[in-house]
């Protein structure tokens, strides 16, 4: 009797809610070892996120080709924004754009569907980032 993807993941999502890292890590590696697809890579990445482990999920999702799938692409942003790379979780968030100036609201609603509203809060807290990092060096020159 196999195990199905669907009922792995329950498991996983259980550990995670139960604040069991460890255990939730071991079978999402498991999983991905097994299945390598856009589900499995966002899984693990995920669960490496949750336990505190950002590099992890970051080095993952940047070397996955799973960019396409919106809650990727949310979470290597937050990845990105957590470890200080602002203008690559900027880059992340605007997509095709050339800049954030040039960037159609529309057409982020479409690359980002139901995590558009996450994905733009993000993009306005690194927006607001800069912001801050310029204004301190406007105060030190």
């Amino acid at each position: 009797m196999s195990v199905t993807i669907d009922s792995i993941k329950i498991y996983i999502n259980q550990f995670i809610q139960n604040l069991d890292y460890v255990d939730a890590i071991f079978l999402a590696e498991r999983l991905y070892a097994e299945v390598k697809n856009d589900e499995s890579t966002y899984l693990l990445a995920r669960t490496y996120y949750l336990s505190g482990d950002i590099n992890k999920s970051y080095w993952l999702l940047r070397n996955s080709s799973i960019e396409h799938v919106p809650n990727a692409k949310l979470l290597l942003a937050k990845c990105c924004f957590d470890i200080d790379k602002l203008h690559e979780a900027e880059s992340v968030l605007i997509g095709n754009s050339s800049s954030i100036t040039t960037l159609a609201l529309d057409d982020f609603i479409n690359d980002h569907g139901d995590q558009a509203a996450f994905a733009l809060q993000l993009l306005a807290k690194v927006c607001d980032f800069d912001l801050d990092y310029e204004r301190q060096m406007n105060r030190t020159m």
